[in-house]
């Protein structure tokens, strides 16, 4: 019953419990994969790896902060010497890591997570991929909770690019972020800026509503629309541990695309959603 091969079984089972809102059984499914995968492959391999951020996300959804600190940090730790400081598989411990710190009001930290996992992601998928602006998003938010508004400005105006080349000019989503775009400018007090964007963000949505349907994901906030949360109200990225743009999958042997706006998420879990 606890042979190596049943290990990813276990784990993806663990995960689908946790989509069922049975976060216990997901925890206690996910430490006997990690056992096995310990026996196995020995502490410090980067199969390990990934059951450890899938655990330490599983102590998340259950409020355990700490565990799950311990969990994520004993994962990158691992990714790092397995993979080096720049690959993509870190992206699961990091983007679980900025939501995590999100959780605990430590924006600074929750800022150089985001910074290091924007690096790895624009190396992994070129500048103009969707799951980059939505990881750009995430890192306005923090600049914005942090007060610097320019800065979080400037942000959501590069991932408002990425999102257009994505949707299209006129989608729903554009019009979310226009509207926390114009909100910015409305903190810097350019409210000519505002009402401008405002008014852009209004037409789209009287066409989408005479259109009769809303395509993609809607919620309350720009990243919300993109799954990315936090716990000041935007929400989350989108995978089972969630954790991309973004960017973490909680899944062995999936890959991710945030493109389809919904899943559990990397954020409490975060990011993109894992298909098959």
């Amino acid at each position: 019953p606890d042979h190596r091969a049943v290990a990813n079984t276990v784990l993806n089972l663990g995960n689908v419990y946790g989509c069922l809102g049975d976060a216990e059984r997901k925890r206690d499914l996910l430490l006997r994969a990690l056992r096995i995968k310990q026996r196995e492959y020995g502490p410090d391999h980067h199969e390990v790896a990934k059951a450890l951020v899938s655990l330490g996300n599983a102590f998340g959804d259950l409020g355990m902060l700490e565990e799950q600190r311990e969990f994520l940090e004993r994962a990158l730790s691992i990714q790092r010497r397995h993979f080096g400081p720049d690959h993509r598989e870190l992206l699961s411990s990091l983007t679980g890591l900025s939501t995590l710190y999100d959780r605990l009001k430590d924006i600074e930290r929750k800022k150089d997570l985001l910074e290091q996992s924007l690096r790895i992601m624009e190396r992994s998928f070129g500048p103009q991929h969707y799951n980059v602006g939505i990881i750009i998003a995430a890192l306005a938010e923090a600049h914005g909770e942090l007060g610097d508004f320019d800065k979080k400005r400037e942000l959501l105006e590069q991932s408002l690019v990425i999102i257009e080349f994505k949707f299209g000019p006129d989608h729903h989503n554009v019009a979310v972020y226009l509207t926390e775009i114009a909100q910015t400018y409305q903190k810097l007090g350019n409210l000519v800026r505002r009402d401008e964007l405002l008014e852009r963000a209004r037409r789209i949505e009287e066409a989408v509503r005479a259109a009769g349907s809303i395509d993609g994901v809607t919620g309350s906030g720009y990243l919300s629309s993109q799954g990315y949360a936090s716990s000041s109200g935007v929400c989350g990225l989108a995978t089972t541990t969630a954790g991309l743009a973004g960017i973490h999958c909680d899944r062995p042997d999936t890959k991710v695309d945030a493109s389809q706006g919904h899943g559990h998420v990397f954020p409490g879990d975060a990011a993109a959603r894992c298909v098959g």
